[in-house]
């Protein structure tokens, strides 16, 4: 179908849409804030691993030689020599054991992060949702989740290939709120 707008409905029963619900129902899986299901990951805040693993043997490895240069120092070096190796060094072992993920589950939108020093998780339910706008460039799609009684909201960068699955969830967790597409 089209819409009245005459834009084909990405969730229309054609074959395509089949293909995206199967890949959909394949997405469900528990590992989210205590056991919690995750209906639908998001991309926004992910690293890949070589990243953090890389990170972490450089600042492994920047924290040892500012060391060496601590304990090898004199009066005259100060701490122009050692410091910046120890700052650099730390901020990125502190980066490499930084995980942050945002997803949809059945109680709503769930911001998730960890780190060396802890975790936090946030979770926007799906009563406090008042609209949600969903903007279009290539092949990634921006959902805005707008609070209610807030003109402030949460951005979520999923990919293209989800857009249906995600109107699928809003439809069913959330059917009273209202979804813009952006073109």
């Amino acid at each position: 179908g089209r819409n009245s707008r005459g834009i084909k409905e990405p969730c229309d029963g054609s074959k395509e849409w089949e293909e995206r619900r199967t890949f959909a129902s394949r997405c469900r899986f528990v590992g989210g804030v205590d056991g919690m299901e995750i209906l639908c990951l998001s991309k926004t805040g992910q690293h890949p691993r070589w990243m953090r693993v890389v990170s972490f043997a450089v600042g492994l490895f920047l924290l040892a030689d500012g060391l060496r240069l601590y304990l090898s120092a004199t009066l005259e070096t100060g701490f122009n020599r050692f410091f910046p190796y120890l700052i650099v060094g730390g901020a990125l072992l502190y980066f490499s054991g930084f995980k942050k993920r945002i997803f949809l589950s059945p109680e709503g939108l769930v911001r998730e992060s960890k780190s060396w020093m802890g975790s936090n998780s946030q979770i926007l339910a799906w009563k406090d949702v008042a609209h949600v706008t969903l903007a279009f460039r290539r092949n990634q799609m921006m959902c805005f989740f707008e609070r209610r009684e807030s003109v402030t909201g949460i951005k979520v960068l999923f990919d293209r290939d989800q857009e249906c699955v995600i109107r699928n969830i809003l439809e069913t967790y959330c059917p009273t709120v209202e979804v813009n597409t952006l073109s």
